[in-house]
This record gives C-alpha cells, sequence and structure tokens, in this order.
C-alpha cells in the first residue's frame, strides 16, 4: 500500500480495494475512516468497530451506507442499543454522550465503547483494533448481527420487547403453578367425608375385639411350666417319701399324698404326679412311677411309717406296752370286759416270737413317757404295735401272731 495521503485517499475510494487493505488504511488514516465506512468492500468486523468510536463523521457515513442498502431502516446505537432520533434521511451523525477521540488508536482510546460481542472481545484480547479480514470478500453490507447493526423498526421493537416478554411469561407460569398446587392442597384438607367411601379393610385384616383381647388374656394367663421328680423309695424300710415341688400333686393309688407314706412288706403301689393350676408339665416329663415293698420273709412285718422305739402310753393314759427283744407285753388297767383267771389288779399279755398270745398277769407295764398317738404304730426287732382310737394292737412280725387290747374287749389271735 502506498503511504502518500493522495495514494491513500485514492485507495480508500477506490471500489476494488481490498478488505485487507481497507483495514491496514483504517489503522493507519484516521481521516479515511468515514470513507472506509462507506467503501463497499469494508468487512462487518471493521465497520462494527467504527462505529464504536463515536466519531460523528463516521456515523453519518455509516448511516448513509444503511438508508442506501435499506431506506426504511433506523440504526441502533453500538453503545446502547437506542434508536438515534435526531438521524434524518439526509443526514446527521449519530452523537454519543462521551465520542471516542479522534485518530486514537483504540488501544490507547480509554473513552471509546467497545462492542461485547465475541467478535471485539477477541480484538481486545490480541490487544489490537478488529481482526484482519478472512480470506474472501465479507458480503455486502449491512450483515444480520453486530454493533453498528441496522434493523426494520418492526424487527428491532420486536428484539427490545421479547426478554420482557419472555420474563412476564416465565411469571405467568410460575403463578399459574403455585395457585394450582395451592388449589389441591385446599381440596385435599377441605374434603368432605360425606361424599368420600368408606373402604372397608380387607377380610383377613379384620379382627374380632372379643377374640383380640381373648388371646392377650391367654398370652398373660400362659400357664408356668414345671417338671415333676421322682419319690424317693426305702425298699428296706417300706418308706416312700413324696417330693414337695410347687405346682405338682401327687397322689398315691388315686388318693393324695404328701411326705412320708409306709408300705407292707411286698405291697406295690402306683404313685401320679399332675400339674396344679397355672402349671404345665413339659411333654416328655414322667409323671407315673411304680413301688413295690421288698420281703424279708417277715409273716406280717411292722408298717413302714413306724417309729422305732421300745415302750409307750396309749393317748388315753389307760393301756402301756414294752417292745423287748423276746417279747411284747402290754397292760391294760381299767376295763369292761372279764378278766382272765389271776388277772385282779388289771390285765396283762404278751406275745413272743414263737407261739400264741397269752395272758400274763404275774408281770404289769406300769405308764411311760412316750406316748404313741392314735393312727402311729412303733417297731422294735421282730415286734410291732399300732394306737388306735379303739384300742392298742401288738403282733409278732415273724408269726404274725397277737392281741387287742380296749376297755371293752380283750383279743387274743393267730395269724
Amino acid at each position: 500500500m502506498t503511504d502518500g495521503p493522495q495514494d491513500a485517499a485514492s485507495q480508500a475510494a477506490d471500489p476494488s480495494t481490498s478488505a485487507q487493505e481497507l483495514y491496514e488504511l483504517a489503522a493507519a488514516r484516521p481521516e479515511l475512516r468515514a470513507q472506509i465506512a462507506e467503501h463497499p468492500n469494508a468487512y462487518q468486523g471493521l465497520l462494527d468497530w467504527l462505529g464504536t468510536l463515536g466519531d460523528p463523521d463516521v456515523d453519518a457515513a455509516l448511516a448513509r451506507r444503511v438508508r442506501e442498502a435499506d431506506p426504511q431502516a433506523t440504526q441502533v446505537l453500538p453503545d446502547s442499543g437506542r434508536q438515534d432520533p435526531q438521524q434524518t434521511q439526509e443526514f446527521g451523525a449519530v452523537h454519543h454522550e462521551q465520542p471516542a477521540q479522534h485518530g486514537v488508536p483504540p488501544w490507547e482510546d480509554q473513552t471509546a465503547a467497545y462492542p461485547q460481542q465475541q467478535a471485539w472481545g477477541q480484538h481486545q484480547q490480541q490487544g489490537y483494533y478488529p481482526a484482519a479480514p478472512a480470506s474472501g470478500h465479507p458480503g455486502p453490507y449491512p450483515p444480520q448481527g453486530g454493533y453498528g447493526q441496522w434493523q426494520q423498526p418492526e424487527a428491532q421493537e420486536e428484539e427490545r420487547r421479547s426478554p420482557a416478554g419472555m420474563c412476564a411469561l416465565l411469571a405467568l407460569l410460575v403463578l399459574m403453578l403455585v395457585g394450582a398446587l395451592v388449589a389441591v392442597w385446599a381440596l385435599f384438607l377441605s374434603g368432605d367425608d360425606d361424599d368420600e367411601p368408606v373402604q372397608e379393610p380387607p377380610a383377613e385384616e379384620q379382627q374380632e375385639p372379643d377374640d383380640q383381647n381373648g388371646d392377650d388374656e391367654a398370652e398373660e394367663e400362659q400357664a408356668q411350666p414345671v417338671t415333676p421328680q421322682s419319690p424317693e423309695f426305702d425298699e428296706e424300710d417300706g418308706v416312700l417319701t413324696i417330693p414337695d415341688i410347687e405346682g405338682v400333686q401327687y397322689s398315691v393309688e388315686g388318693s393324695a399324698a404328701s411326705g412320708e407314706v409306709g408300705l407292707e412288706p411286698g405291697e406295690s403301689v402306683t404313685v401320679t404326679a399332675e400339674p396344679e393350676d397355672g402349671y404345665e408339665f413339659l411333654d416328655d416329663a414322667t409323671a407315673e412311677w411304680g413301688f413295690t415293698a421288698e420281703d424279708d420273709g417277715e409273716e406280717r412285718p411292722a408298717p413302714g411309717n413306724a417309729a422305732t422305739g421300745d415302750a409307750f402310753s396309749a393317748p388315753s393314759g389307760n393301756i402301756h406296752c414294752e417292745l423287748g427283744s423276746d417279747d411284747v407285753t402290754c397292760t391294760i388297767d381299767e376295763h369292761d370286759f372279764s378278766a382272765p383267771s389271776g388277772c385282779e389288779d388289771g390285765t396283762t399279755v404278751s406275745v413272743g416270737t414263737t407261739g400264741s398270745s397269752e395272758p400274763d398277769c404275774g408281770t404289769s407295764v406300769s405308764s411311760q413317757p412316750a406316748s404313741l398317738d392314735y393312727g402311729l404304730s412303733m417297731t422294735n426287732g421282730d415286734f410291732a404295735c399300732t394306737s388306735d382310737e379303739s384300742g392298742v394292737e401288738c403282733w409278732s412280725v415273724e408269726t404274725g401272731n397277737g392281741f387287742t387290747l380296749a376297755r371293752e374287749t380283750l383279743d387274743l389271735y393267730d395269724w
């Protein structure tokens, strides 16, 4: 490019000057920028930058360029987006409140309003005014978009209104959504129960109150488990010892029993146990036992519960007995039966390990300190006695022979 002023002006006016040459002229010759603004080969980036300089001559040239392309178009000012109310068809530059300094490159001009679009932002990053044009002719001016853009009034008005319209539409949609939510919530809270049918629960979920209460009571009254224990048995003495266990009732041959139970030699009994109220036995618990007293060859063994002793008196104090090693002897002081021969001061009888029982008034037994209560027995070796309200009976366990003494009777017997 020629550096002389005349050559530069000619080049700016020459329609064949390329976009690249116009780019260089705009940088080197600020006084030719108005002429460059009307050049047919000025590309969009250069025109956008020229429109931001605030140069009245450049703005007027740009306005003329636009009017030539579209007489009905108006200019949108690049620094504010407003139409220039003072722009006329004939002339009139676009005035800016803060014009850029003429002849100062854009990187030194601190008052110039540079465009914020991507194209000019790239120019600023390069530290230079608009980038050089790309290869090929940029096309006729004005293209769409960018600073210094010219639009039809209706398009310009629509562009200004569209953001506000979108905001208003969005606000309306939000209000409608909030209203719908409030309406649904109010309907839910104020629903009429009479209009809604009552939904019955499934049949399997319905329960009768009485059955439920019955199940609760059954759980509260559930029986307590208990295990019965076997009675202890002394075979030699023929004595059963019944355990004392809470919740267990023992029976011997069907009769309730507790403590010690005596068996006759060779006697067999069955002991059973049953749970008391509020208790239950485990399924594998043993609740029945059998016992048999040992048969030692005695003709008439002493009762299994007989106490061991050698003398006693009846509770009435009228009969007294001694159990010796060879015989058992008893004396009755007063009686109503006829006394045997030779018995004047009471009647005395005895029985030995052999033979029958017989009167023995040559001896007598006096009162004893030990008393044998009614229903109890006493044994000593080969002899045994039992006290009863009907009298006292004594015998030899070897032979079974014995006697019974009472106020009304005297009975001597052989077993």
